[in-house]
């Protein structure tokens, strides 16, 4: 039955999508049982469908025809149990309309759960993308193992998702390890800020948080606060984050050239502008960035300028810094910076504003 807590929103729709499918069972097949012959029908028929619920699942090969079928059971149980008393005879004279009606019925059991359902998974699997690329293992791990659930068959990257739950699951454990064995090494600042990292990577933020708050308390660290901002950014704490990205930096800058010139600096820049964009500040986003390219004025900071000025409906600019990351680094940013430019050209109320005739082939 784990399969049915995994994403109970999938679970639900399922069973409301099968009540039109049990009520027209209950009105066509068994208008001429009496009610506590309909009660005891439903009795059983929900018994058995929990019953047989994890073998039906584990026999369709993935989840979409086992809830499909464990929707339509406990849905029709509960109507026969509930509902008895629903008129016996079909309000439907025709065979014909009944067979249409029917057939109307079970595709509304079967294919609105079944999209649902689809566009669900693949919205977790770019979630789990997400999430690796952050090195945040221990909530990719979870969600790996929540895909599986749900759909055994899953392929991540064009592979089975399978071997990398497993590596994850490997991954997880060797971390577990490393932070015991940090701990045991000693409670140096050092080994503490290891200890925050593993935990931050492991999921455990507010263990994390609570070691690092320990530091603050010894030095103003920038690598600590840069740290602290991006757990509270990892949690949606959009104003916690930005407080500690500035602190870094004001941090940085005090120690003049060689703090302004740092990863760490760069790390904090970026900070402030991904939270302010996501405060909704706007000019102080747009200040950052424009900051941040100046400091570093790669592929990657010319794709994040993309992404706000499409935010911000500004389409030309949004246009002009994605061609120059396509054309910096095209492995990484041909496929989505054609992307971006293609929704510049059909949503946005500049889209007019975008060229089309200069689009890389």
């Amino acid at each position: 039955m784990e399969i049915l807590t995994t994403w109970l929103d999938v679970t639900l729709i399922s069973l409301l999508a099968a009540l039109p499918l049990a009520l027209w069972a209950k009105t066509v097949f068994w208008r001429k049982w009496s009610n506590s012959s309909q009660r005891l029908l439903g009795g059983v028929l929900l018994g058995g469908t929990v019953v047989a619920s994890a073998g039906a699942l584990d026999a369709s090969g993935g989840s979409s025809v086992g809830r499909t079928m464990l929707g339509i059971g406990l849905m029709t149980g509960l109507v026969l149990v509930l509902c008895p008393d629903i008129r016996r005879e079909s309000p439907l004279q025709s065979g014909s309309a009944q067979i249409a009606s029917g057939l109307l019925a079970l595709f509304l059991a079967i294919v609105p759960p079944a999209l649902y359902a689809q566009a669900r998974n693949q919205h977790e699997l770019a979630r789990l993308t997400e999430l690796v690329e952050q090195s945040r293992w221990g909530e990719a791990n979870h969600l790996a193992k929540q895909i599986l659930i749900e759909n055994p068959a899953a392929i991540w990257k064009g592979l089975p998702l399978e071997p990398a739950s497993q590596q994850l699951s490997q991954t997880v454990q060797e971390l577990q390890a490393t932070l015991a064995q940090s701990i045991s090494a000693g409670h140096s600042v050092n080994a503490r800020y290891e200890q925050a990292q593993i935990l931050a990577m492991l999921g455990e933020t507010e263990a994390a948080l609570a070691v690092l708050n320990s530091l603050a308390t010894v030095d103003h660290i920038p690598a600590t606060m840069n740290l602290t901002a991006t757990i509270h950014e990892t949690r949606q704490e959009w104003s916690e984050a930005r407080a500690w990205y500035q602190q870094a930096r004001q941090e940085l800058l005090q120690a003049g050239a060689e703090g302004q010139n740092s990863p760490e600096y760069l790390r904090a820049t970026q900070g402030v502008a991904y939270c302010s964009r996501k405060q909704g500040l706007l000019p102080e986003a747009q200040a950052a960035y424009r900051e941040l390219l100046a400091l570093s004025p790669t592929a990657d900071t010319h794709f994040l300028l993309a992404q706000f000025y499409e935010d911000t409906q500004q389409t030309r600019l949004a246009e002009s810094h994605a061609r120059i990351a396509m054309r910096s680094d095209p492995q990484r940013y041909q496929q989505a910076g054609q992307k971006l430019i293609q929704r510049l050209q059909t949503l946005h109320f500049g889209c007019l504003a975008v060229s089309r005739g200069d689009q890389p082939n």
